[in-house]
């Protein structure tokens, strides 16, 4: 049997473990992100710098010089030094340490590799995933890279280094590959990679269609008819009567409200409840 002093060591090495693995992770999906705003910012500079002109009316030497700077250090440095703001770190630091790769690529594998967020996020610094691909080596997503989680949900590290890949499903499903349907939802379309899930009518629990007919069971505050479709079930009939004697019984769609109304006779009570059914509001002194 483990001592006191034994199992908090434990403990503590335990949660030290986990709080480095969320740091860890956390920390590879920031770099992810500041690399991809670095290679769209260097984008937006390519096209701001392409539009530069030197205004000297000779076409000829504009023509020389221009050529010249379109693929020049000059222009190159010039977008370095719109890359990041000044008080962001992460991005000064990044284009700090990688500046001969950008070099690298903007006077040897441009033209090769026109896709610098791929050429130096993905394989140059391996900060990066491609899409539907997550991790360390960039496994592909549950549902495959095509459609991670089969298109229902959000695949954990999707794009990055991070990540275990599990998939956290859209409302409606559930399940590990999200291609089951949640209670109050029946699959429409289902095959094993697509699944479309919708939503039952009010009155079902579970259902395989979208009618009152198709419930397999009924929600509270619903029963199920002669035909087996499920109907409002109004409690407001039912002796004796669920409210207070001071109060009426208001009857809504698999539900009730009680409401204060003092002595009210049958006649006011169903006068009142057809007002607040149109979305007119009663109140009484």
């Amino acid at each position: 049997m483990l001592s006191i002093g034994a199992v908090v060591t434990l403990y503590c090495a335990a949660t030290f473990i986990l709080n480095t693995a969320y740091t860890e992770g956390k920390d590879l999906k920031e770099s992810c992100s500041t690399c991809r705003q670095i290679t769209d910012n260097f984008g937006k500079g390519f096209d701001r710098t392409a539009k530069k002109n030197f205004g000297g009316g000779n076409t000829a030497w504009e023509e020389r010089k221009l050529s010249k700077y379109e693929t020049s250090e000059i222009r190159l440095v010039e977008i370095l030094e719109g890359l990041c703001d000044s008080s962001s770190f992460e991005c000064n630091h990044m284009v700090e340490e990688h500046e001969e790769q950008f070099e690298t690529w903007w006077f040897k594998r441009k033209t090769k590799h026109p896709d610098l967020f791929k050429w130096f996020c993905i394989d140059t610094i391996k900060v990066c995933c491609p899409k539907g691909a997550f991790g360390p080596d960039c496994n592909a997503c549950v549902g495959g890279s095509e459609r991670p989680c089969h298109g229902n949900g959000a695949c954990d590290g999707d794009g990055t280094r991070a990540g275990h890949g599990k998939c956290s499903c859209n409302h409606g499903y559930q399940g590990e590959f999200c291609l089951d349907c949640i209670d109050g939802y029946f699959n429409e379309e289902r095959n094993d990679t697509f699944s479309k899930c919708t939503e039952c009518h009010a009155s079902c629990k579970t259902c395989t269609g979208s009618t009152n007919q198709d419930c397999n069971e009924c929600k509270p505050g619903w029963e199920e008819n002669e035909e087996g479709a499920c109907i409002d079930l109004d409690e407001c009939s039912k002796e004796p009567s669920p409210c207070k004697e001071d109060q009426y019984c208001l009857n809504t769609e698999g539900s009730h409200s009680c409401k204060g109304t003092g002595a009210l006779s049958n006649r006011m009570v169903r006068y009142v409840s057809l007002f607040e059914k149109l979305g007119v509001e009663v109140t009484f002194p």
